[in-house]
């Protein structure tokens, strides 16, 4: 059991290893789930599905495994589901949930909501970003008006909508885009920490799919025989969160990895972390 802490951000989500399919046995490359806290960068479990169609089902498994008392928890729109809102609940936690268009007419009537609500009953943040190039600007709009929402009993403890609009810009080409998300949220009208658990769900593709990729070459391994690549997998995550938690080193992620593997007494460091 892995141990999780009031208002953490523990983001779900699954990532394919994309070389370890056997073709000549025809057997698909595995795909696995993770959870991730966002805030102290570490990996709580994982479990391997199938496929990805399967991250429904795996996700209350994983959800079992994990001690999440106190916790939010962010899943994009493949977990927007009854299910997995209620096992959130069972856990101790809250939720955040994308929708999209796969939850039949969900993100009909969330729409419909902020369609008609006056934005004057609504709780609403507005931040402008800039870097890499690129200026954003994102509105959040929440609101616990849940009389158009169809079957809302059938979502464990939902209580708030929210609606964010996010306004790119190329700085350098001046090509601009818009996109609109709406989730569900148990947490209530709480504009802040609802607005903190989507911006910290992305840290599980940034901090954590991102560096097993780029650090650790996961896509490049071929290793598909029985258990090896889930096994190894493991070994990834536990090795990532060693090197997540040296902080004293005030290098990157690879950097750390290879000063481990040349002084025995800095590997020795990071391991009495």
């Amino acid at each position: 059991m892995s141990i999780c802490y009031k208002g953490d951000i523990v983001a779900i989500d699954g990532k394919t290893l994309c070389s370890s399919f056997d073709k000549g046995n025809d057997v698909a490359a595995i795909h696995i789930i993770s959870a991730w806290v966002s805030e102290n960068r570490l990996v709580l479990g994982q479990l391997k599905t199938a496929e990805k169609s399967n991250e429904i089902k795996a996700i209350p498994q994983l959800l079992e495994l994990l001690e999440l008392t106190g916790a939010i928890v962010t899943i994009d729109a493949m977990g927007c589901q009854k299910e997995i809102a209620e096992a959130i609940r069972k856990r101790g936690a809250d939720y955040v949930l994308t929708v999209k268009g796969n939850q039949g007419y969900l993100r009909d009537d969330i729409e419909a909501v902020f369609d008609v609500v006056d934005k004057d009953m609504m709780e609403s943040f507005t931040v402008t970003e800039e870097g890499h190039g690129r200026r954003e600007t994102r509105e959040y709009f929440q609101c616990g008006d849940l009389s158009r929402i169809r079957n809302k009993e059938d979502w464990k403890d939902i209580s708030s909508l929210m609606k964010v609009v996010s306004y790119r810009e190329e700085i350098t080409t001046g090509k601009t885009s818009v996109e609109t998300r709406y989730f569900i949220s148990s947490l209530g009208v709480d504009i802040e920490r609802t607005k903190k658990a989507i911006r910290g769900h992305w840290g599980i593709e940034n901090n954590c799919h991102y560096t097993l990729d780029v650090v650790f070459k996961e896509d490049a391994n071929r290793t598909h025989a029985y258990d090896g690549a889930e096994n190894l997998s493991t070994v990834r995550h536990i090795a990532m969160n060693y090197l997540q938690q040296a902080k004293d080193l005030k290098c990157s992620i690879k950097n750390r990895r290879f000063k481990a593997a040349l002084n025995s007494e800095i590997l020795a460091k990071i391991l009495q972390i």
